[in-house]
């Protein structure tokens, strides 16, 4: 009955599964065992490797992390010391340390499905987050030092774990914040929960600020930072007939499209009106306004032109007859 239900928790369906808790910030306190490990990778492969799922990068992925066995605390002590004898001046690593690091990395893809599966919603989420959580034990291996006397789930969990979550934070807002600006709200909820235990009611920013030794201006401005956005297209009627941009849409803002229309037609009138000569359009400007405050007439074109009317009807029927023909040879774009 465990082994079933495990394997359904596995498979995500997003109904079954818990909301992203982003408030837990801490490194994880349930270290897994070696042995819990291994069971959630045979596990996770039972579930995933299966018909066609063999076919993509998550099958092929916990295919691999089970593919070796783990390793016990002989051989994380045996690969970390061949890490670190193959360890260059300029932090690269020797061909025969660079083994030892794959090799160590791939014995423990497993730690990094534990964790990255407590947190997604589904096969892509998941897939997502393994990518992170593979980044987080990688630092970890490098960092790794196997004379300490301690187990490397247990040292790597906080890498893989805080990577999982910096991956869900970004995901989360438009705009990603530096891990130290999530580190401090983290600290400042913590306290404010204490404060709320100590006076029985909600503190101020001021005494949050003083508990944590803040400027009295800092937590706001934290806050102001981490404010979420809106959508444009958030509906601000029940019917969802009326969203937040028709509500603050300028009337008399210049639309992008039909500015750029007309900018584009101002650019094809002015082509045309280089194929006739300087009288001819200077008298299409006048007559059509172009340029002007208004329409000119035929006699305010003569006596501007010193020509009778009829002449600067001539003309422009002539500059018209140039241009149509020119419309007539040419794409208008």
């Amino acid at each position: 009955m465990i082994q079933t239900q495990r394997l359904q928790d596995l498979r995500l369906p997003t109904s079954t599964l818990p909301t992203t808790d982003l408030t837990r910030l801490a490194a994880p306190a349930d270290i897994p065992t070696p042995e819990a490990l291994s069971e959630v990778a045979s596990l996770a492969a039972q579930a995933f490797i299966e018909g066609e799922t063999m076919a993509d990068g998550l099958g092929h992925y916990l295919s691999r992390a089970c593919r070796l066995d783990k390793l016990d605390a002989t051989g994380e002590r045996r690969l970390g010391r061949a890490m670190r004898a193959g360890l260059r001046p300029d932090g690269s690593l020797t061909p025969a340390a660079q083994l030892a690091y794959e090799e160590f990395v791939e014995r423990n893809l497993r730690l990094v499905v534990y964790f990255a599966k407590r947190f997604a919603h589904s096969r892509d989420d998941l897939l997502d987050l393994v990518s992170a959580g593979n980044a987080g034990l990688m630092t970890a291996v490098h960092k790794f030092d196997p004379d300490r006397g301690i187990r490397f789930s247990t040292f790597a969990a906080w890498d893989i774990h805080s990577q999982i979550m910096a991956e869900l934070r970004q995901r989360h807002r438009p705009v990603h914040l530096p891990r130290n600006i999530h580190e401090q709200l983290t600290a400042a909820r913590r306290v404010e929960a204490e404060l709320v235990q100590k006076f029985g009611r909600e503190p101020t920013e001021t005494e949050v600020s003083v508990e944590l030794g803040w400027a009295p201006d800092h937590l706001t401005e934290l806050r102001r930072l981490t404010q979420t956005g809106l959508s444009l297209d958030a509906p601000q009627e029940e019917d969802g007939s009326l969203t937040l941009a028709d509500r603050i849409k300028d009337e008399h803002a210049t639309d992008p499209a039909g500015a750029a229309e007309c900018a584009d037609q101002a650019a094809y009138v002015r082509r045309l009106l280089q194929r006739v000569d300087i009288r001819e359009r200077r008298i299409l400007c006048l007559r059509h306004g172009v340029g002007t405050d208004h329409e000119w007439t035929l006699e305010e074109i003569g006596r501007e032109l010193g020509v009778t009317r009829e002449r600067v009807r001539q003309l422009e029927g002539l500059a018209l007859q140039k241009i149509r023909g020119e419309v007539g040879r040419r794409p208008a774009a």
